[in-house]
């Protein structure tokens, strides 16, 4: 399902972001976890990397929670806030959702161009249901859901870290 990209999501999305930077400047200071660089992105144009990981992972979550918002056979949903000031982060499932038919976890992956997902998470997550966003241009994205067994079987690929990749169709 192809959609556009509320405005006010967009915004709201750039708030957190740069705040989340700063707690990860504090997190991370001292360390190798600081991402450096810029990152030509379908969604942004030429951004720092630190900015583009957290925006889109920001704003991805966002159309996910607006999404399940709007939609009426979900009666209730448990997230974790997306700024945390904690040294570790759990690899629960990022979504719980409450639909009038099931109850199911959910995964969150946020990427471009391709579906990816990382390899060591996704091999540590026991969630119910793998859910992407992908984005495709400034204004449109794309939600796509696939059972974590299935995503296992995608094409391996090496970047910062291994990561499992599928072309859309």
């Amino acid at each position: 399902m192809k959609d556009q990209i509320p405005p006010y999501l967009k915004e709201y999305a750039n708030d957190l972001t740069l705040r989340r930077i700063e707690a990860n400047r504090r997190r991370y200071k001292g360390t190798h976890k600081q991402r450096k660089g810029t990152k030509q992105s379908v969604l942004l144009g030429e951004v720092s990397r630190e900015y583009y990981t957290e925006y889109i992972g920001i704003l991805g979550e966002l159309l996910i929670r607006h999404y399940f918002e709007v939609t009426p056979e979900v009666t209730r949903y448990t997230v974790s806030t997306l700024l945390k000031e904690t040294k570790s982060v759990t690899d629960d499932p990022d979504i719980i959702v409450e639909s009038t038919k099931i109850k199911y976890g959910l995964t969150v992956k946020i990427c471009e161009k391709t579906f990816k997902a990382n390899k060591r998470a996704m091999n540590k997550e026991e969630p119910d249901i793998a859910s992407f966003t992908l984005f495709t241009s400034p204004e449109d994205y794309i939600f796509a859901d696939f059972s974590p067994d299935e995503v296992r079987l995608w094409d391996v690929r090496h970047a910062y870290s291994p990561y499992y990749e599928k072309k859309p169709l």
